[in-house]
């Protein structure tokens, strides 16, 4: 953290900052829409921005892998048939991203861009967005647990810029060559950051990391998952209390279930469209042959917190399925959201194989 550059801003200045980066850029910023829900929109006035907000309804990462998007228009009357790429992404500066969310992009930079396939729609808005993180100087939320999915509250990494408001002051860091770009337009609002701000601010964090580990550990949690030693019961259960409305993979980050149609507006022409999907809902699963291999609530349940707790997924992107932002806290109608299924799997080991929620090991009755 050392080798960055690093900066201090007044505080006070933070909306002329905003201003400046508006002359320049098109800014997609946190917008207060109710007295208690916030959305990321597009803004042209500092004074739209809600600098104080928990988290929003909907994750950020919908900018760049949104619910509902054309992959391409196909024309079928033409020999061969033609397809159209749609036209490419506006640049944006995606400003006051929470830590959280940005850790979730960083899982979707790998799910999409390094595996064998590369996904070309989201490559496009990658290359087209800045991130500009707004670190937590408290919790964002009464349901957040970021600090269990090291996720939060402030990064290391993973960013452009990240701002961390600690006092009157916010410590600017810059982490990429873009990031670096973007700061030209305002250098002469940023002073050099001392010492002094850098402990201020680590040991503000160090105090928040206590505070946000209160939801029962995830480490223990996947072990029991990944060993297989959670009883069939606990699903069961589970399972039974899961309305299957999808919204938690509505509200989470690092969901990227999806489903692909074909939508004609003529009889040879149309577009190819994917859509937001959930591995909780009956449909997700279904073969082409009918088959569909978790035909009960209890089996989607099992494989949904494998995909977020299992020991091959962890093994694979070095972090579990979850970023702990408490938004399926938030939207669960049944109350099987992630720290319920934490509660769960603890609650349901044998005796004598009972798992802490604070101590990060199994203990012996």
């Amino acid at each position: 953290m050392n080798n960055k550059e690093t900066y201090s801003l007044k505080r006070e200045l933070l909306p002329t900052l905003a201003d400046r980066l508006l002359e320049r850029h098109s800014l997609v910023a946190p917008v207060a829409v109710s007295p208690s829900d916030v959305l990321f929109a597009p803004v042209d006035r500092a004074d739209q921005i809600a600098w104080d907000y928990g988290n929003s309804v909907i994750s950020p990462v919908a900018e760049l892998f949104p619910p509902t998007e054309a992959l391409f228009e196909f024309d079928l009357s033409t020999r061969p048939p033609e397809l159209h790429a749609p036209p490419p992404p506006d640049p944006i500066v995606l400003f006051g991203i929470r830590p959280c969310d940005a850790t979730a992009l960083r899982y979707l930079d790998e799910f999409f861009l390094q595996g064998d396939f590369v996904d070309s729609a989201y490559a496009r808005r990658r290359e087209a967005t800045t991130l500009v993180v707004w670190a937590c100087e408290q919790p964002a939320s009464e349901r957040c647990f970021c600090s269990c999915c090291e996720a939060g509250p402030v990064l290391d990494a993973g960013y452009d810029v990240q701002l961390t408001p600690v006092g009157d002051r916010v410590l600017v860091e810059v982490g990429s060559p873009k990031g670096a770009q973007l700061l030209d337009a305002v250098k002469d609002l940023l002073e050099p950051a001392d010492e002094l701000l850098v402990a201020r601010r680590d040991e503000q964090t160090e105090q928040l990391h206590q505070e946000l580990s209160a939801v029962g550990n995830i480490p223990a949690a996947m072990r029991a998952v990944s060993g297989g030693s959670v009883p069939a019961e606990c699903w069961d259960r589970l399972g039974l209390r899961c309305m299957e409305c999808g919204g938690c993979s509505l509200v989470c980050p690092k969901c990227t279930c999806f489903d692909v149609i074909d939508l004609y507006t003529g009889p040879e022409q149309g577009a190819r469209i994917r859509v937001w999907d959930s591995c909780r809902l009956w449909g997700y699963s279904q073969e082409a042959s009918g088959h569909n291999p978790r035909p009960v609530q209890a089996d989607r349940t099992q494989r949904y917190a494998y995909h977020k707790l299992g020991h091959d997924y962890f093994q694979q992107y070095d972090a579990p399925g979850c970023v702990g932002c408490g938004r399926c806290l938030s939207v669960c109608l049944g109350g099987v959201d992630m720290e319920a299924m934490l509660t769960a799997i603890r609650e349901a080991m044998p005796s004598g194989r009972r798992i802490s929620a604070a101590g990060g090991a199994d203990q012996t009755d």
